[in-house]
């Protein structure tokens, strides 16, 4: 688990994911798919699409933890 957390701390990670999902969705990658089945296609936007908000819920809950280790066990802080 340290080695997961350690990789999501990295800087410049949010930027790699983005230009990796962009071209998991770009125009050959889909004609790829599409070729193989009907339903193919579907199957495919929805696991990729899945597989970014689980990664992007990992990383929001990673950096909030992080951001909480100072603050009082109340959740909000004072602005």
């Amino acid at each position: 688990m340290r080695k997961i957390v350690s990789i999501v701390s990295l800087p410049g990670l949010e930027l790699l994911l983005f230009l990796l999902f962009f071209a998991l969705f770009g125009w050959p990658i889909i004609t790829i798919v599409e070729r193989t089945h009907n339903c193919s296609i579907f199957i495919y936007i929805f696991l990729v699409w899945s597989i970014i908000i689980l990664l992007l819920a990992f990383i929001a809950r990673h950096l909030n933890n992080g951001s909480k280790k100072g603050n009082e066990p109340g959740g909000m802080t004072d602005v």
